[in-house]
Parts: structure tokens; C-alpha cells; sequence
């Protein structure tokens, strides 16, 4: 047993293709061709054992899938542990279909996968904590050629009981609490028809977005008219401090004139984690929630 940080660190500027590991006199020598080190080492007691826990759940999900719809839903967890259940994403299985939920109270993220390979009769609803979730993200990233991930196979396998789960391939696993709590019963707020309706290209939302963000003070908002009349959304930030800002985007809009006003950044983040070239976005009013889909 060795410290993490110092031997990850060590490894991570060595150049050569092979590394001898021994154990000698109660430390960890390692050697290479140019180098050669010594850790302290720890009693092996003292290192707990990877639990075996008493399934009442397991499935298997596409790696792939899993990770694009941990990282679409979960910039919207709470950053704060006073409700526990809103620092969690929510896993929902039923039938063929696995849904990801995410809420901070001012935000809803979700991302449905559908796979045949679920095939759940029983409805189960499962918390996993954000801590658990931003280290399952890094652990499900390819990007690194030759790394092992919990992402380099095709199907990622989930096991739990009722307070536990686990993430596994054949290679790596990962267990993690679960949170107790029960997520809000979202599905009821989600309108299902919009008074105004607009299907845009994602990067040029984004790109006017950003050209307001510059202007905003310290409540991040910006105001977006939507005018059907006019074939255009105008986006607006007044800031005393700095100065002002208005820019138009030409775009067919279906329904009512709406104007209303947004933190940019949740805006923002809701918007360029859709991966399709077009979004639809959905209003009913300028006091209701402002509804972000691919389309």
C-alpha cells in the first residue's frame, strides 16, 4: 500500500514504456532506465477490502450513452448538501428505458436512454451522489489512448442493493453509496404544450449568448424577446457598470411574443450540451420555465 498522489505523479513523467515495481524492506522501489525511487509503504491491514454487496438490481447499460447522459444532466446538481437528494442524479429504469435526472431547483436536466438490453418489468429508482458521479464521468473518458476506462467497452454493468452500487467492466470497478431521499416527481411540472415555439441552430444561439454574457452584472442575467412578428429573438443586457448591449438573431418563431429574462450561464449550459445541430426551445410566458431539446 503507497500514497496515490506521489505515485501517479511520479509515473506521470516517466517516458519509458516499461517501469519495475519491488518490494523492498517495507518500501515500494521502482526503476527505469534514467531513474530509480523509493516510496514509504503502509500496512496492508489497513486498507479496506472491496465490499461484495447483495444484488437487488443490476443492469447493463451502452458505456457511450451513459457517459453523454451523466455529462448532459449533471452541471445541473446542487453544489449544496442541505438537501442531499438534489446533489444526486437520478436513475430511472423501467422497461426498455433508462432515464438521468438532474435538478438544483432552478434547473431540470434530463437524458432518456432507450436500449433493449434493459428490459426492466419493475420500476427502479436509484440516487447517486454528485461526488460519485463526477469521478464515474473521468472514469468513463476514452479520450486517453491507451488508458483503461470504465468507458472502453461496449456495455457498462450496474449492480446495487439499497445503499450501495456498483459501475463495472471487466477491467475497472467503482462503488459508491446511494443517497437516501426521494428526487421531486419532475415529470408533473414539464409542460406538454407551449404557447411560443422555436426550432434554432444551437451555435448561433450560442454565439449571441456569449456576445451578451460580457455585459452582465452580478446577477448573470440577460433579457431574450422572442417576436414572432418580427422573425427575430433580441438578446438585451443593461449593466450601469460597463454599459449596454442588444443583438438580433433572424428566426421564425411560432406563437406568442415573449419576453422574459435568464441567469446566462444556465442558459448556456442547458443550450451546448444538446447534440444535435438544431434546438427547440418552448415557452409558455414570460413568468414559466423555459423548456431546452434537441430536436
Amino acid at each position: 500500500v503507497v500514497a496515490g498522489k506521489p505515485l501517479s505523479s511520479f509515473l506521470s513523467q516517466i517516458s519509458e514504456d516499461t517501469v519495475q515495481l519491488q518490494h523492498q524492506k517495507n518500501n515500494l522501489f521502482i526503476k527505469t532506465n534514467k531513474a530509480k525511487t523509493i516510496l514509504k509503504t503502509y500496512l496492508i491491514d489497513d486498507f479496506p477490502l472491496f465490499p461484495t454487496i447483495e444484488q437487488t438490481f443490476s443492469i447493463s447499460v451502452p458505456s457511450q450513452d451513459f457517459q453523454r447522459g451523466l455529462e448532459s444532466v449533471s452541471q445541473a446538481t446542487s453544489t449544496s448538501d442541505i438537501k442531499p437528494e438534489l446533489a444526486s442524479v437520478c436513475l430511472k429504469v423501467f422497461k426498455n428505458t433508462l432515464k438521468l435526472a438532474a435538478t438544483d431547483s432552478f434547473r431540470l436536466a434530463e437524458y432518456t436512454i432507450i436500449s433493449s438490453k434493459l428490459n426492466q418489468e419493475k420500476s427502479t429508482t436509484l440516487l447517486i451522489p454528485h461526488n460519485s458521479i463526477a469521478e464515474l464521468i473521468r472514469l468513463l473518458d476514452t479520450q486517453k489512448e491507451g488508458l483503461l476506462s470504465l468507458g472502453s467497452e461496449k456495455e457498462l454493468l450496474l449492480i446495487s442493493n439499497k445503499n450501495q452500487i456498483i459501475f463495472q467492466n471487466s477491467s475497472i470497478r467503482l462503488i459508491s453509496r446511494l443517497t437516501e431521499g426521494l428526487f421531486p416527481d419532475y415529470d408533473q411540472i414539464i409542460p406538454k404544450n407551449f404557447k411560443t415555439e422555436v426550432i434554432i441552430k444551437q451555435q448561433e444561439l450560442l454565439k449571441h449568448i456569449k456576445l451578451a454574457s460580457v455585459f452582465v452584472g452580478r446577477l448573470y442575467d440577460i433579457s431574450v424577446s422572442f417576436k414572432p412578428k418580427d422573425k427575430k429573438i433580441v438578446f438585451e443586457v443593461i449593466n450601469p457598470d460597463i454599459g449596454e448591449h442588444i443583438s438580433e438573431l433572424e428566426n421564425s418563431i411560432n406563437g406568442e411574443e415573449t419576453n422574459a429574462k435568464f441567469n446566462w450561464k444556465y442558459l448556456f449550459d442547458g443550450i451546448i450540451r444538446i447534440s444535435t445541430e438544431y434546438v427547440v426551445l418552448g415557452f409558455n410566458g414570460d413568468q414559466s420555465p423555459l423548456m431546452i431539446k434537441g430536436k
